[in-house]
């Protein structure tokens, strides 16, 4: 296991309600250990996952699937 962490940009602003709904179903994922909005930049969310089971782009396709628009943030 090698749990590592990615932020990702969220391009729509969305309510505290939708975006603790988009935390609950990544950690759900297999291979992802945790996420969470960052509390000053609500359009950046952490997450943590194991880099030997889960790619950051399979992270990323995983927000698509939801409606939003996401692409990783500072790589």
């Amino acid at each position: 296991m090698y749990v590592t962490d990615i932020t990702i940009r969220i391009e729509e602003t969305i309510d505290a309600e939708r975006m603790e709904e988009l935390e609950r179903v990544l950690c759900e994922e297999y291979g992802i250990e945790n996420a969470w909005v960052q509390d000053k930049e609500r359009q950046l969310m952490m997450v943590e996952f194991d880099a030997e089971e889960v790619a950051p782009s399979a992270i990323v396709r995983s927000i698509r699937r939801q409606g939003l628009h996401a692409r990783p943030f500072g790589l």
